[in-house]
């Protein structure tokens, strides 16, 4: 059993912010496993110590926003999020704990990231990521858009081959592979 108050006094302390929309969420606490569903849009306001989120959601009915708030791990998000996720700007390595189901963006972009293990298996529009000639990038083909953000100009993402397999689901991996 969780302790439902406890969750939600940590959850007021770094996602809670008087007098932003934020703070008139509906939530709710599973009591069996503490995990949160949030029913209105979820921002970071604190960085959390040890660059881990401090609570664990189950479901985000809209926005999922952990931006620029020094996570090493995406460990405790939603599992779906309706709208948009953003963790950009943070000091993601990989996006395993991540949202698996995105309604709209999946914003990653300003992270080192060194391969996209994690990535959403569902994304509603655009995967904003960063660009580096190392990155792996069949993962990212789920989305219907990429957009590749902090790259080499010397070294520019493939957009040409990219564009043409884009949100075509797995058999597109296969075939871009090819090129």
């Amino acid at each position: 059993m969780a302790n439902v108050k406890e969750v939600e006094k940590t959850y007021r302390k770094y996602f809670d912010y008087p007098g932003f929309e934020t703070s008139k969420n509906t939530l709710r606490i599973n009591p069996q496993n503490g995990k949160i569903t949030v029913l209105g849009n979820v921002m970071l306001w604190r960085s959390p110590p040890e660059g881990k989120l401090p609570v664990e959601f189950e479901f985000v009915n809209f926005s999922l926003q952990v931006q620029n708030r020094s996570l090493i791990s995406l460990e405790g998000c939603a599992s779906v999020v309706r709208q948009d996720f953003n963790c950009r700007g943070n000091k993601l390595t990989t996006l395993i704990g991540g949202p698996q189901i995105v309604g709209k963006d999946y914003l990653a972009g300003n992270n080192p990231l060194e391969n996209l293990d994690g990535l959403a298996l569902e994304i509603g529009q655009r995967l904003y990521l960063p660009y580096h000639r190392d990155l792996p990038l069949l993962r990212a083909l789920v989305a219907p858009e990429i957009v590749f953000q902090n790259f080499d100009p010397a070294t520019p993402p493939p957009y040409h081959i990219i564009k043409k397999y884009a949100g075509k689901g797995k058999r597109a991996m296969f075939d871009c592979q090819k090129e």
